[in-house]
């Protein structure tokens, strides 16, 4: 069994004033490291992994087998939206040149890449990243792609 074949995101994240770098295993969900660094979160992941793995054998459980990234994606979503967003958009796409799909993809990866950060003490309260702070906090079961195609149709990308 190799740690290093498991899924295992890290970010930084802010406790209080504090920066930590938080670990998850994406096969252990409730596994979480925190440390001062990214390596060293990255090393008590890979840690955690073994632990667990040795107890599950103690215990005569099955340890789950790291996760494949199957590309099980075609590319291709449907999406409804309003007329009056759709118009939004397409004009906004028509200004700078581009197609509708083209538009949407930018404005869809500029917002999948957007970190959120939550504070550990307080996790139903999830900010943007410092760099955008106080544009926007919202509860995450409110952010959606809906939101985010509406803010940049009505206030562009700033």
């Amino acid at each position: 069994m190799n740690p290093r074949n498991y899924n295992i995101s890290i970010r930084r994240i802010l406790v209080g004033e504090e920066a930590l770098f938080e670990a998850r295993i994406r096969e252990l969900p409730d596994a979480t490291e925190y440390a001062d660094t990214m390596e060293e979160a990255y090393e008590l992941a890979l840690d955690t992994i073994e632990t667990t793995a040795e107890i599950f054998a103690e215990q005569g459980r099955p340890f789950p087998k790291p996760a494949s990234l199957v590309e099980d994606y075609s590319g291709r979503v449907t999406l409804r939206v309003p007329k009056s967003l759709h118009r939004r958009l397409a004009d906004e796409a028509d200004r700078e040149g581009i197609s509708l799909n083209q538009y949407l993809v930018s404005v869809l990866s500029f917002h999948a890449g957007t970190s959120f950060e939550r504070p550990v003490a307080n996790a139903g309260s999830w900010k943007r990243a410092p760099s955008t702070q106080g544009k926007r906090t919202r509860d995450a079961a409110h952010l959606s792609v809906i939101d985010c195609l509406d803010t940049v149709a009505n206030n562009g990308w700033g």
